[in-house]
């Protein structure tokens, strides 16, 4: 997939404007971030005990609260939802089966859109990458009209990256975003990330969520480096470290595709976060960005 940075078209700009003006101020503060809890080690997982595991175990949340989101994407303007759609109120994308959707865990918020801050649950996950990679699925074929947008804000909802997304020989699958060697994330912040596709100029669909680096013990640290690939994602499943664990899933997936050990990690973890639809998906070898 050819990705290539463009500025974001001014009605997915000024979306993303009024989400982040919804942001609770505390959940972009420094302070929030900064208290997280950190992720638990020694969990079932632990290889030395004999309990290799692919199943997720959710860390505990931010101390302050859990970041708004959005797993599946929904397109809105003005109250009117991609399902009310008419002719006064065109939208490109066609109806399918699976929406857009964050290969990223997703959990309820229980003030769910009583005060309008949030989309009613909170999307994000772990990882101990500097330069980590995300993954979405997307339903459409991705054109010059119909592109992808990645975005990246900090803790202060100040744009960090932006990238588009263009494929048109790609049919829908799942596509990852890696951030550039310019894009480092530092420890204990929480980041937001926007993946959006432009069905409509002003009704563009989105997902959202969080990411945060964190830094392991020296005991879990120990036991990756003496493990296996396979070990080494059972390992970041099992205590809490989403984005790790999926992308070395993905990567063995892409490199052994008639692997059935393999395909069935894959879908254990993907079960243990109510994604299990996405183990069918196509994985499109793409989207880093220099």
């Amino acid at each position: 997939m050819n990705a290539s940075s463009r500025p974001l078209s001014r009605s997915v700009s000024g979306l993303l404007s009024a989400l982040i003006a919804l942001t609770p101020v505390s959940l972009l503060s420094g302070a929030a971030i900064a208290q997280s809890t950190p992720p638990d080690v020694g969990a079932p997982g632990d290889l030395s005990r004999g309990g290799a595991t692919y199943v997720f175990d959710p860390p505990s949340p931010p101390d302050l609260g859990s970041p708004p989101g959005r797993q599946r994407g929904g397109a809105s303007r003005d109250g009117v939802t991609l399902s009310e759609a008419s002719s006064d109120n065109p939208i490109s994308c066609p109806s399918v089966a699976h929406p857009l959707t964050a290969l990223a865990p997703a959990f309820e918020l229980p003030d769910a859109n009583q005060d309008g801050t949030s989309d009613g649950e909170s999307v994000w996950g772990y990882t101990t990458e500097t330069h980590p990679t995300l993954w979405f699925y997307t339903p459409h074929i991705l054109t010059p009209e119909r592109a992808a947008e990645f975005v990246l804000l900090d803790n202060e909802g100040n744009e960090v990256y932006r990238t588009t997304l263009v494929e048109p020989e790609m049919s829908a699958g799942i596509v990852q975003v890696s951030l550039p060697e310019t894009v480092a994330l530092e420890e204990n912040k929480m980041y937001e990330w926007y993946f959006l596709v432009n069905c409509d100029a002003g009704n563009p669909m989105y997902t959202r969520g969080g990411i945060q680096r964190v830094a392991l013990d020296a005991n879990l640290t120990n036991q990756i480096q003496q493990a296996s690939l396979a070990e080494q994602a059972a390992l970041y499943a099992s205590n809490g470290i989403w984005y790790d664990a999926l992308t070395i899933l993905m990567e063995l997936r892409l490199a052994n595709p008639t692997d059935r050990t393999i395909a069935t990690n894959l879908l254990t973890f993907l079960e243990s976060a109510r994604l299990q639809e996405m183990a069918e998906m196509p994985i499109g070898s793409c989207c880093s960005v220099e």
